[in-house]
């Protein structure tokens, strides 16, 4: 199971992470481009993907026009009756980070207290995924444009213990 966050889009029959170029001066929308991400292993099939430099997989750099739909998602969980943000631990799949502002959770679960860049407490650790009750991804259009046809904006995730 892959706990996601982030920004996607379904392309060439891929999914895949999708940012914008950064520009360093203002740039009109029909000039932006966008980076690909293929975090597979083995090589893209799709034509033009280079091994980033940056991180773990391969990366293409679009032009605007190509980039036909898009997506955010979060993935989120329930532990105990509370809603909790998740992410994906690095190293072990089998446990995720979690982090929430409720302070009744922090309490029940004895979270770890942190503060977020705006100095407002948030509630974290890391829990086995096991442990949930359910796991699910919410998605919603991104970059101004549609998401992708058939994808529903809330998919449960099954759990594999």
């Amino acid at each position: 199971m892959k706990i996601r966050s982030g920004t996607y889009t379904e392309y060439r029959g891929l999914t895949l992470k999708v940012n914008p170029s950064r520009y360093e001066t203002p740039i009109e929308d029909k000039n932006k481009q966008y980076i690909l991400h293929y975090d597979g292993d083995d090589k893209c099939p799709i034509e033009g993907f280079k091994k980033s430099e940056h991180e773990h997989g391969m990366v293409k750099i679009i032009p605007n026009i190509e980039l036909t739909n898009s997506y955010f998602v979060q993935t989120y969980g329930t532990l105990a009756n509370f809603k909790f943000q998740l992410t994906q631990f690095q190293p072990n799949p089998k446990i995720v980070n979690i982090e929430t502002n409720d302070e009744q959770a922090y309490k029940a679960l004895k979270l770890t207290k942190v503060f977020d860049q705006n100095g407002l407490p948030l509630y974290i650790d890391q829990i086995p995924i096991s442990k949930f009750e359910n796991i699910w991804e919410e998605r919603k259009p991104a970059y101004h444009l549609q998401m992708p046809a058939g994808l529903e904006p809330i998919h449960k995730i099954q759990i594999n213990t």
